[in-house]
């Protein structure tokens, strides 16, 4: 009996190493195929869903890796959860990368929060007040440091009451 225990055991750590070895290449799959949307000429080389020790990305291409590794395990776990980048454009990302990184995101079919502080030009622009697809708060007027003001406060915490949040 213990025989039989022991080898079903090893049979299933092979399996769950071969299922292993299948989503990690599926989601080095997916990561492949959103950089080729969005950077066909770029260098990055994915050969692991994790970096090396002493290999990092920065800038653009930082944001790229990013992008298409959260895209890449969205599409191989499929999970429920919405996406959520603060800090969005934060490695300079040229705008045609932008636009494409955009629509893979709309193409998700979940909730994005993207986050970004605009630079005057986007505004006299409406760069994404245009865009169809997004809905775009713009929090500029109010102070930094300030987004839940005084007189919101009492409102505030009735809110999140019926979230079983208390003070």
């Amino acid at each position: 009996v213990c025989e039989n225990k022991q080898k079903n055991n090893e049979i299933k750590t092979i399996s769950n190493k071969e299922a292993q070895k299948k989503i990690i290449s599926d989601i080095l799959n997916e990561m492949k195929k959103y950089y080729q949307i969005i950077d066909s000429q770029g260098l990055l080389k994915f050969e692991d869903v994790f970096t090396k020790s002493g290999e990092t990305y920065s800038g653009s291409e930082g944001q790229e890796y990013y992008f298409c590794k959260l895209l890449a395990l969205n599409n191989v776990l499929k999970h429920s959860f919405p996406i959520i980048i603060d800090s969005f454009r934060e490695g300079e990302l040229s705008s045609t990368k932008e636009e494409l990184m955009i629509e893979e995101y709309k193409k998700l079919n979940k909730q994005v929060i993207l986050t970004s502080t605009l630079k005057n030009e986007e505004y006299d622009s409406d760069k994404y007040f245009n865009i169809e697809g997004l809905n775009v708060i713009d929090y500029s007027n109010i102070k930094d440091s300030k987004i839940l003001q005084e007189e919101n406060v009492r409102e505030f915490l009735k809110l999140i009451e019926k979230f079983g949040i208390n003070e």
